[in-house]
């Protein structure tokens, strides 16, 4: 082998060398890439069910202030409604609506 051969064989073994390495850096730059996109959609995605959690809190707290008045509206209505059965008279066979009335 010559010296002129044995040069090129450098040359080309450097060159491959060369290219691999540029094809390692360029696959860890997009893996770098990657796991810095999928840490900001985990920070954007905590953000989120932050927001969510306050909202729900809000939510909670709505539906107990709500069952708090549906709860004096109950205690009203039985307070103030007697205790009398209802009866209900039996349907013609006309087919006229019943009404219902109250013993007195």
């Amino acid at each position: 082998m010559t010296d002129a051969q044995f040069g090129v064989l450098i040359a080309a073994l450097t060159a491959g060398l060369a290219a691999i390495a540029g094809a390692i850096r360029w696959a860890v730059g997009r893996v770098v890439k990657s796991n810095d996109d999928a840490v900001k959609a985990l920070i954007d995605n905590t953000a989120s069910n932050a927001v969510l959690g306050v909202k729900m809190d809000q939510v909670v707290a709505s539906n107990t202030a709500l069952a708090g008045k549906l709860d004096a509206i109950v205690d009203f209505v039985e307070d103030h409604t007697d205790e009398r059965p209802r009866h209900r008279i039996q349907t013609p066979a006309s087919g006229v609506r019943a009404k219902t009335v109250r013993e007195g």
